[in-house]
This record gives C-alpha cells, sequence and structure tokens, in this order.
C-alpha cells in the first residue's frame, strides 16, 4: 500500500491539488474560478474539428446517403444501396477537400 501513498507524496513542487491543469484546459495567469482569489482560470481547448473538415465530412455523408437511397429505390438489394453509399462517400471526400478552400 506504500506505493499508492508514495505517488500522492509526489505532487509537483509549487501546486497545490487545486491548481493542478487538467486536459484540455490551460491557465491564464492572473484570472480566477469559482470564487477562488488567484485560482487560474479554465479556458476551452481546441474543437476537435475545425468547421472546413465538419464541412467536408458532413457534405460527403449527405452525398453518400443520397447514393445509397437512390441506389435502393432503383430496385438494388440493401447491401448493394450500403456499398454505393460507402463508395460515394468515400470518393467524394477528396473531391470535396480540394474544392473547399
Amino acid at each position: 500500500m506504500a506505493g499508492w501513498h508514495g505517488a500522492e507524496r509526489r505532487r509537483p513542487v509549487g501546486r497545490s491539488p487545486g491548481q493542478v491543469r487538467g486536459a484540455g484546459t490551460r491557465a491564464v495567469p492572473g484570472g480566477s474560478s469559482a470564487g477562488e482569489p488567484g485560482a487560474p482560470e479554465r479556458v476551452r481547448a481546441e474543437p476537435l474539428l475545425s468547421v472546413r473538415t465538419t464541412l467536408v465530412l458532413l457534405t460527403a455523408a449527405v452525398i453518400g446517403v443520397v447514393a445509397g437511397v437512390l441506389a435502393f429505390l432503383a430496385g438494388g438489394p440493401v447491401a448493394g444501396a450500403v456499398l454505393a453509399d460507402l463508395t460515394a462517400a468515400g470518393s467524394s471526400v477528396p473531391v470535396l477537400n480540394g474544392l473547399v478552400r
């Protein structure tokens, strides 16, 4: 049990447990958080996907769904419609990536 307590004692020097930065946040000097004077302010991290990437992927998904629905309505089997959906979506990503600046 000494290993667990030993890890607790090896806290970063100069910081209390409330001042340790969490994942995806960064401290802003001089800010305050939760009413504590002098505590670092938590700022949101960068978004996971950029607006451009989101636009390209959503447009590719719409193109894929339209192609899959049209393949199904043309009388093809469901597996063929799904294959058409995935093929259309996957092949449209590089084209859309080149078009969107």
